[in-house]
Formats: structure tokens, sequence, C-alpha cells
């Protein structure tokens, strides 16, 4: 067995105990452990620069923040009545479909438009290729996520607005002059 299909197979089972999992905290435990298995890959493939930056910013952030969130609601498993027999027809589904696309995705011909870009050598460095890449032909896939996260900000911000929108102003005269009756 070679050194990528071990770290696939700890992927998928990492992948299938984050969402079978009854206590969200080990669940996020498994999703972590599903990132460092995937920044690992990306490592293996060499795309050192995804990697990194999958640890840096899902690792080191956004997991982290689901921790504390879970943490801060003190949500318990003994709340979570889950009978794994009601989703198992899900899994069964969800497994059936990745093992197909797996076993199909060997028959891609050559002349696909996903393996033209492939065979071309390329002499730059990981982050050059991502940024001429990302700004030249994928332009739109960084603008609209950078729009729905603006939307998102902005709905956020008009949510936690308070209810009146009356400003509080000082009477600057009343509180400077002095009443005769502290003297």
């Amino acid at each position: 067995m070679s050194l990528y299909s071990i770290i696939i197979a700890a992927l998928i089972s990492s992948s299938i105990m984050v969402i079978s999992s009854i206590n969200p905290v080990h669940s996020i435990i498994w999703l972590v452990i599903s990132f460092v298995n995937a920044a690992t890959l990306f490592v293996l493939i060499n795309l050192d620069f995804m990697g990194m930056i999958l640890l840096v910013v899902y690792v080191g952030a956004i997991a982290v923040l689901f921790v504390f969130v879970i943490m801060l609601l003190n949500i318990s498993s003994e709340n979570n009545n889950l009978d794994i027999y009601n989703i198992l027809p899900a899994i069964v589904l969800i497994t059936l479909s990745i093992v197909t696309q797996i076993t199909l995705s060997g028959k891609i011909s050559n002349n696909s438009v996903l393996n033209q870009d492939i065979l071309k050598p390329i002499n730059f460095s990981n982050p050059k290729v991502l940024a001429s890449k990302f700004y030249s032909l994928f332009d739109i896939y960084l603008i609209i996520p950078s729009l729905i996260l603006l939307v998102a900000m902005v709905g956020t911000i008009i949510l936690t607005l308070p209810e009146s929108f009356s400003s509080k102003k000082q009477q600057i005269f009343v509180q400077t002059t002095r009443d005769k009756h502290y003297l």
C-alpha cells in the first residue's frame, strides 16, 4: 500500500467520524485530523503552499473557533438522542456515490478539460502559479465569495444595531455651569 492510499483512507475515515460522532467536541477533533490529513496530501503532491494555508486557516482559525463556541454553548452529548440507524441510508448513499466517483475518475480521457493543463511544465513556485491562475482565469471565483462575505458582514452589522437610532447628546452648558448650592 502506498503512502497516498494510507493518508486517503485516514482522511475518509476521519471525515466519517466527524459526521458520526455524538459529542461535538470529539467531532471537532476529528475535523482537525481531517484537515491535517488533507494538508498532508497537498504536501505529498508538491503543493506545499496550499497545505500550509489549509493548516493555518482551517486548523488554526476555524477549528479553534468552533471549539470555543461549542465550549461556550455547553452542549452536552446527553441531549442528543441521535440513532445511527436513522442516518444509515444517507451514509450508505454518500459512500456509494464517493466510491463510484473514485472508480469513474480513472476513466476520464486525456482530452478532457481537467487534464489539459496538467502535462504542461511550469517553472514557477506554488504561490506564483496560484496567483497567476486566481487573478487571471479564476478572478470571478474570488470576486463572488468576497461579495458574499461582504453581504454577510453588512447583514451581521445591521442585525446587531440597536432598535432606536436616536443619538445621545450631551448638554454641555448644563454640565459646565456651577450650581450655587454646592459652594
